[in-house]
């Protein structure tokens, strides 16, 4: 983009570029399941889930590149969540692979957090053993 400057007279004038740059975008306040776990699971299959960090409008937080961590909650029964559990946020989504519950459960759920912002938990699902 440039701009031009004129002088009152009309006489002289100044063309010069200039680098316009966009707001920061807002921060991330807080986090929210987008992919759930399925509703059931066999002992030691793999699934996915995806956690959102949210701005205080709602909106995706796209430079939020914290920590995001799972942690395991409900009735287990001899099991642990197991693969990657923390990862990065990549333009303020974070995607785990690969997850394994090695254990049954009834009625479980994730447990996301991050640094700084407000959790959160997602559906419920079930792992039943072999």
């Amino acid at each position: 983009m440039t701009l031009t400057v004129t002088d009152a007279g009309g006489t002289n004038s100044k063309t010069q570029p200039v680098t316009v740059s966009a707001p920061p975008p807002p921060p991330a306040t807080h986090l929210g399941f987008t992919r759930d776990p399925p509703s059931g699971l066999s002992v030691g299959n793999s699934f996915s889930v995806e956690v959102t960090a949210y701005d205080a409008q709602g909106g995706t937080a796209t430079g939020f590149t914290g920590l995001v961590s799972l942690t395991l909650q409900g009735q287990i029964v001899l099991g642990v969540l197991s693969g990657q559990t923390s990862v990065n946020a990549v333009n303020g989504i974070a995607t785990f692979n690969n997850l394994k519950i090695t254990g049954a459960c009834t009625g479980c759920s994730l447990t996301a957090t991050a640094a700084g912002l407000t959790g959160a938990t997602s559906g419920t699902f079930s792992v039943a053993g072999l």
